[in-house]
């Protein structure tokens, strides 16, 4: 499998290894299977086992991909320079769907993310939805729940038309996890909503308040636990996915630092620009124009600015979290209605 023992190191701390590497030849396949075993993990965004094995194996300390601070909205850019698809469409290796929607008091974000093979994702298409009228930048009256339902089910309605997989219509089929919304500070409201709805899930941060959700805690798949923890809240009858932030935004921005189109890598559509919505809030910052000074002279440039919205970040955390249930998730569904379409979850058409 490609593994490569590039030394021996002696040492009384590694007389195991010395031991493995110079006699006992019949544990190679063991020691191979755990390498490939971290290097899988790493690619997945985990970087303890490789951790591990890079300390204890080959007695060498670990540097893990560049950290999520080195996300910069010009980056993004450049990295949508090197893209090969356009926003609406959804690049040919894709094989799954997911999407999220962060709720907001007068308007509503939304993202849809496409899942291939080895773990690569790519942003497929994503807006946001105004709950009411505006006027000179201020909405012109109050929303009310009607204009909320309104509005969610546009956007359901938008993440089931479809987008143009090489000439041909795609479909999110409604798999169980793979489309959430944040019931944020309207939970009675958004939970109401989620119950005459199918394919959805409730969404929300890890914080100060998840003690209100307290309840039964439900299985998780081993490869989500470092993303969500998924709950049965007393006198729900839906269950509540709790994303761990933190650690899924290292992912998201780990992924987006990758090179393209590998495993565990992040991809943005082509065209777009430093000061486009989608990369200002993947990396809460926006560059403005300063007067900067370089040794003694005065110099126009840039500085980066924090960017007082990040909504699009929180719809990409909680679309690429679910995307860890598909299987955790139609496990504790209790009656799943039958679909019309092919392999639940899959794009594709009818059987």
């Amino acid at each position: 499998d490609g593994v490569v023992i590039v030394g021996v190191y002696e040492s009384d701390e590694y007389s195991e290894l010395t031991t493995i590497l110079d006699y006992h030849m019949s544990v190679f396949p063991a020691v191979c299977a755990e390498i490939r075993n971290a290097k899988q993990a790493e690619a997945r965004g985990s970087y303890s086992l490789m951790k591990t094995v890079m300390h204890k194996m080959f007695c060498r300390s670990y540097v893990e991909p560049a950290s999520a601070s080195e996300i910069t909205n010009k980056y993004l850019a450049d990295l949508s320079a090197r893209s090969d698809y356009d926003k609406r469409t959804v690049p040919h290796w894709v094989t799954h769907m997911c999407g999220a929607v962060d709720v907001q008091g007068d308007r509503h974000y939304w993202i849809v993310i496409g899942l291939g093979p080895d773990d690569r994702w790519c942003i497929v298409d994503w807006g946001y939805e105004l709950l009411v009228p505006f006027k000179d930048g201020k909405p012109e009256r109050p929303p009310t729940p009607a204009d909320r339902r309104r509005v969610l089910n546009d956007v359901a309605v938008k993440f089931t038309a479809g987008w143009q997989q090489e000439g041909t219509l795609v479909r999110m089929a409604p798999l169980p996890g793979l489309c959430g919304i944040d019931v944020g500070y309207l939970t009675n409201e958004i939970v109401n909503w989620l119950r005459g709805v199918k394919g959805w899930r409730a969404v929300k941060g890890l914080g100060e308040d998840t003690i209100k959700h307290a309840g039964k805690h439900l299985e998780l798949p081993p490869e989500a636990k470092a993303f969500v923890e998924l709950r049965q809240p007393d006198g729900w009858s839906i269950p509540l996915v709790h994303v761990i932030g933190d650690n899924v935004l290292d992912y998201v921005h780990g992924c987006l630092l990758r090179d393209p189109y590998t495993a565990a890598s992040g991809m943005l559509p082509r065209g777009q620009k430093a000061n486009d919505a989608i990369c200002m809030h993947l990396a809460g910052e926006v560059w403005k124009e300063a007067t900067l000074s370089r040794e003694g002279k005065t110099i126009p440039g840039y500085l980066a600015h924090p960017h007082p919205r990040w909504d699009l970040l929180d719809c990409a955390r909680y679309a690429l979290a679910l995307s860890r249930l598909r299987i955790g998730l139609q496990s504790i569904a209790t009656k799943r209605p039958k679909v019309k379409y092919g392999v639940v979850g899959s794009v594709g058409g009818r059987r």
